[in-house]
């Protein structure tokens, strides 16, 4: 796995946004990683056909990249994922 970008952007409200760009399983993961201070949860995201969504699992390698954003292996995440 290569990180080949990380940029963190904090909001007014006091919520941290990262966005992830990572190379892994022979494909480039365009993640977005919010933690929310309010709800105080970490939600994650991922870019693919030009939108958002989060992840749901549906290959093996993505329930792998979501399993290690969780565990914060890939980022620092601040709250529980969900």
């Amino acid at each position: 796995m290569i990180i080949k970008e990380h940029k963190i952007v904090h909001s007014d409200g006091g919520d941290r946004h990262q966005h992830v760009i990572v190379q892994w399983f022979d494909r480039e993961w365009r993640i977005m990683i919010n933690d929310n201070y309010i709800q105080q949860i970490t939600t994650a995201h991922l870019w693919e056909n030009n939108a958002w969504r989060p992840f749901d699992g549906r290959d093996l390698n993505e329930a792998v990249v979501y399993d290690w954003i969780k565990n914060g292996k890939i980022v620092k995440v601040k709250y529980k994922v969900q």
